[in-house]
């Protein structure tokens, strides 16, 4: 929530995941340029609303969440850039699609430490 009220320029302070007076402050502002009564605790419709605002720019984009329960993964891609190509343990390889051919991302999926990840 303090990351979409930053982002919507009605918080300043520290993200630290504590609902204090800040966070309650930025709520409420939010809630009165949208519309709503200004409680300071956002309601589930609200926390929707808030949050679409924030995911919209990367939306607009072709950021899509993408979900693969193989490799426990969940995080955001340009799906409309990448495409899932193959596992090859601990990696999994995306390609480019057409409209950007050359695109690649390559996501590692494997507890470890630093030091493996420099292995890697």
């Amino acid at each position: 929530m303090q990351i979409a009220l930053r982002w919507g320029g009605y918080y300043n302070a520290a993200i630290d995941g504590a609902y204090g007076s800040g966070t309650r402050q930025a709520m409420a502002a939010w809630q009165a340029d949208n519309g709503y009564d200004q409680t300071g605790m956002l309601t589930t419709h609200q926390h929707r609303d808030l949050t679409g605002q924030y995911n919209a720019p990367l939306i607009s984009v072709g950021m899509r969440t993408y979900r693969d329960a193989r490799a426990d993964l969940e995080l955001q891609l340009l799906l409309e850039a990448v495409q899932f190509d193959r596992y090859g343990a601990p990696f999994v390889h995306f390609q480019g699609t057409s409209s950007v051919p050359d695109a690649q991302v390559l996501l590692i999926s494997q507890d470890g430490t630093r030091g493996m990840l420099f292995g890697l």
